[in-house]
């Protein structure tokens, strides 16, 4: 692979890679180490680089499925896992002030499941279309635009709104 396309690679999609890892892991430590290992893989596994949008596709891709492999290893079901708010107020909000509502929004996202946070960070933050988190997450874009209905009942239901 070529030098300069990797790291551009790296420089495009670096925080995209590093933000679905703490989404799943919730360490800013282990979200690193996902990272990394994520784009050492894409760099020893893909021999023809390819075109922008399909390295998006793979990193995402290959970040979901190490993440979900690292949150199943038998080292982190016995370690007691610290939620860093701090890391996770600017995974969400990128680092800017919030509002007391913004706040709690971002609170009762962190308090999702897993799979429905997934779809929501993705969704939301990522800004990615259904078809697409369908394709990176494996699932059918009907489980998808399930998953994000249920996400959003239950947010309205910790936030106190009526669903509509």
């Amino acid at each position: 692979m070529d030098k300069e396309y990797f790291e551009n690679c790296v420089r495009l999609y670096e925080k995209t890679v590093f933000h679905i890892a703490v989404n799943y892991c919730k360490s800013y430590h282990d979200a690193e180490d996902i990272t990394q290992e994520v784009f050492l893989r894409f760099y020893n596994k893909i021999k023809q680089p390819p075109n922008v949008e399909q390295a998006k596709f793979l990193l995402i891709r290959m970040a979901v499925n190490i993440s979900i492999n690292h949150t199943r290893s038998a080292w982190k079901t016995k370690v007691i896992q610290s939620d860093n708010d701090e890391l996770l107020d600017k995974l969400y909000n990128g680092g800017k002030a919030e509002s007391k509502r913004s706040a709690e929004v971002l609170s009762a996202v962190r308090e999702l499941p897993v799979k429905y946070r997934s779809v929501v960070y993705l969704y939301y933050y990522e800004d990615m279309q259904i078809g697409e988190i369908s394709r990176v997450i494996k699932i059918k874009e009907t489980t998808v635009q399930t998953q994000l209905y249920r996400a959003r009942e239950i947010l309205r239901k910790k936030l106190g709104e009526v669903p509509k």
